[in-house]
């Protein structure tokens, strides 16, 4: 049987919207999250013959990945526009600003 990592991200993500409802998970601290999705990664480990490592790793892969292009698409939303005549100290500060967490 084929793993499809898509579906199981997928599942993960529905059985989160329903547990976390309208938290913030980048305001959770990553226990509580796995915490909370424990059941459900043991229930798919199980399902598909993995150890539940293996779905720990696909989870925490796509949460970071999520993290960097939320970072990237902040970063690019505030650049500034190019026609303004911007110094290059000014644009570093501007990016480490907005890299800050």
């Amino acid at each position: 049987m084929e793993l499809n990592k898509q579906e199981i991200l997928s599942e993960i993500a529905e059985y989160s919207k329903k547990v976390f409802k309208n938290k913030d998970l980048t305001k959770l601290q990553i226990s509580e999250q796995i915490d909370a999705l424990k059941p459900l990664m043991e229930e798919i480990a199980k399902r598909n013959g993995i150890d539940v490592s293996d779905i720990l790793v696909m989870y925490m892969d796509a949460q970071s990945d999520s993290g960097l292009l939320s970072t990237f698409n902040n970063i690019k939303a505030n650049l500034p526009d190019p026609k303004d005549d911007i110094e290059d100290e000014a644009f570093i500060n501007l990016i480490k600003s907005k890299t800050k967490k």
